[in-house]
C-alpha cells in the first residue's frame, strides 16, 4: 500500500470515529488530573494515575495494545512494528516548575 492510500485510510478511519473520538476525549477530560501527593505506584498521583487507567480502557477497547510505564506513561501502539527514538512519537507534560 502506497503513501497515499494510507493517508486515505487512516482520514476515514479518524473521520468515521469523530464524534467517539470527542466523546471520549471529554470523558477524560472530566477526571481531575492535577498532580498530587504520590502514593506507591502513582508518581504524580492517584488523580493522575485514573486519568492514565481510564486511557488504557478507552485504548484496549478499541482493540489496541497498551503498554503502562509505571504510571508515568502509557503507550497506545498502532501497529506491532518496535520503536524507535526517530519514530515513537511522545506526548506529555511538564510536571514540575
Amino acid at each position: 500500500m502506497g503513501r497515499e492510500e494510507t493517508q486515505k485510510r487512516i482520514r476515514e478511519y479518524f473521520h468515521s470515529r469523530e464524534e467517539e473520538m470527542v466523546l471520549d476525549i471529554f470523558r477524560l477530560m472530566r477526571i481531575d488530573s492535577l498532580k498530587s501527593e504520590p502514593p506507591p505506584g502513582m508518581p504524580f498521583g492517584e488523580k493522575c494515575a485514573k486519568v492514565l487507567e481510564e486511557a488504557v480502557k478507552i485504548a484496549r477497547a478499541l482493540g489496541f495494545p497498551v503498554t503502562n510505564y509505571d504510571n508515568y506513561a502509557v503507550a497506545v501502539d498502532l501497529n506491532d512494528k518496535p520503536y524507535s527514538r526517530k519514530t515513537a512519537p511522545c506526548v506529555g507534560r511538564k510536571t514540575d516548575p
